[in-house]
């Protein structure tokens, strides 16, 4: 009997630590956009997806694997986050209400249709939140993963690019506290790991990963070397890493292109919702891509019903796509891996999309919905390789996060490295009373949240890169502010500013401090 291809999808979480860090237009609104566009309508989606396709052999096989950063869980699980969130959300709806009824007035019985069709949304997004899942988004992942529906994997703490800490101790540090994370929000231990932006590099994140028990990895093409390889099936199989014995599954950009390309991918059809151009006043996006061409003074208004026509269409296509590129190889292993927030946030109706492309695949008798960690162990097998330098980033390796915009970040860290070893040599030692403890602790938070991939990508793209420079230099401040107090002796107003800082930066706590 011929091995059956499988599709791998994984969907990749992430918003840097926002709480009490700025609102709009950077800020805590970028949790609360994912949270209302992507991160409910998605756990209402996976609610209502039939469990028939998932059986096997009485039990189940995941059909999405999902890698949530920590750092996204704390602030989901944060109260003054989630009573921020429903105050988001009931500003929404009050924007919508009044849109409804301007237009109701003025007698324009499309934009109202448009205006209610957002507003019964985002009612239902509130009730789902409250009501369904309980205020308790993570909760809700956790259910899904203990019923077998989701695989959840491991990823880095802060979300650091890791192939750029160049100090083991901190890739150990970002990646033990993430597989804790794991632990701790989800009560399970991951078997796979998803490494930040797939940035990999040979040395120290495999030693770490195979330190802490991590079955498979994912990578990008880019990680693979394919010149004794066919290019076009050279990443639909699972290889074995020559230096640990590791799984290794490689992203199919070629599948990815259907979706991702900025050229040919279904979320720049003309039907589908505009992300980019929204109502002055209650910021409702009324209008449709039109065409990839059409200035944005000139978008035609959307069709909640053509939309829905044409993600049915595209879904349909995506899945014979799937089907032929099976061919290639016998038990291919396609592995698509997305942000989740591009579905329902950037792409509007991509939470449809994927529903529908679930039920097609779940009723067929070609290529398989699998997880990362049952695709690992049951795909085609193509061999012991090595792998080298890289990542999903644009240009040259690691170019989109070290750069001469960024040159002076990765020095500022480096540093902040070479202190942190000072302060736990002085830990160690047994320097520190219970004030000296807290400090560094929380230093150690801070310069976890130094470290995310953030803060340099969006100082290399020039988006929000004032916010991003100050977010960096505060957090490397206050890691130094903080390891210096703790090896000098905590005094009163050392104490005062770490009580400042950790009302701000609260998250981690149910870490040891050795894992920090």
């Amino acid at each position: 009997m011929e091995q059956r291809a499988s599709l791998v999808l994984v969907l990749h979480s992430h918003i840097p630590y926002c709480r009490k860090q700025g609102v709009w237009p950077f800020g805590e609104e970028w949790v609360f956009e994912a949270m209302a566009d992507t991160y409910v309508p998605m756990l209402d989606m996976l609610a209502a997806v039939p469990l028939r396709h998932a059986e096997s052999s009485g039990s189940r096989n995941p059909i999405l694997s999902v890698a949530v950063s920590p750092v996204l869980c704390e602030q989901l699980r944060d109260d003054y986050m989630t009573k921020r969130f429903v105050e988001y959300i009931d500003s929404r709806i009050a924007a919508a209400e009044a849109d409804v009824a301007h237009h109701l007035e003025v007698h324009d019985d499309i934009m109202a249709g448009i205006a209610r069709g957002y507003l019964e949304r985002c009612i239902d997004v509130k009730h789902s939140f409250l009501d369904r899942w309980g205020s308790d988004l993570v909760g809700a992942f956790r259910y899904f993963a203990a019923e077998g529906i989701i695989e959840v994997l491991a990823t880095a703490a802060t979300h650091a690019y890791l192939p750029l800490l160049d100090d083991e101790g901190r890739v150990r540090a970002q990646l033990k506290t993430g597989i804790l994370s794991c632990e701790h929000h989800f009560g399970l231990k991951p078997r796979a790991a998803w490494l930040p932006e797939l940035g990999y590099s040979p040395g120290a994140i495999d030693s770490v990963l195979q330190e802490l028990g991590i079955e498979c990895v994912l990578v990008d093409p880019s990680s693979l070397a394919t010149s004794d390889r066919p290019l076009g099936a050279a990443s639909l199989v699972v290889y074995t890493l020559a230096r640990t014995g590791m799984s290794v599954l490689v992203r199919d950009d070629t599948t990815v292109a259907q979706v991702w390309s900025s050229d040919t991918g279904y979320p720049g059809d003309g039907s589908y919702r505009e992300f980019h151009k929204r109502h002055d006043v209650s910021g409702i996006p009324y209008w449709r891509v039109t065409s990839k061409l059409t200035d944005l003074n000139y978008k035609q208004l959307y069709s909640a019903e053509q939309a829905a026509e044409t993600v049915r269409r595209h879904a349909e296509h995506f899945c014979e796509f799937i089907a032929d590129r099976a061919q290639q190889r016998p038990g291919a292993v396609i592995v698509a891996p997305f942000d989740m927030e591009l579905f329902g946030h950037w792409w509007h109706e991509g939470i449809a999309w994927l529903s529908h492309v679930i039920r097609i695949l779940s009723e067929g008798a070609g290529p398989r919905l699998a997880s990362v960690s049952a695709a690992s162990r049951d795909g085609a097998s193509g061999g012991v390789v090595e792998l080298v330098d890289g990542s999903w980033g644009e240009g040259a390796v690691h170019s989109a996060w070290a750069n001469e915009r960024t040159e002076a970040m990765w020095r500022s860290l480096k540093e902040a490295q070479s202190l942190r070893s000072r302060l736990e040599q002085a830990r160690a030692q047994g320097r520190f009373g219970n004030g000296e403890q807290e400090l560094a602790s929380q230093a150690c938070r801070e310069l976890l949240l130094a470290e995310a991939s953030d803060w340099p990508f969006l100082v290399s793209v020039g988006q929000a890169a004032d916010y991003a420079m100050a977010r960096f230099d505060g957090h490397i401040g206050n890691f130094t502010r903080l390891a210096m107090a703790a090896m000098d002796g905590a005094d009163d107003a050392a104490m005062a500013a770490l009580s400042d800082i950790a009302a701000r930066d609260a998250l981690f706590g149910w870490a040891p401090a050795s894992y920090l």
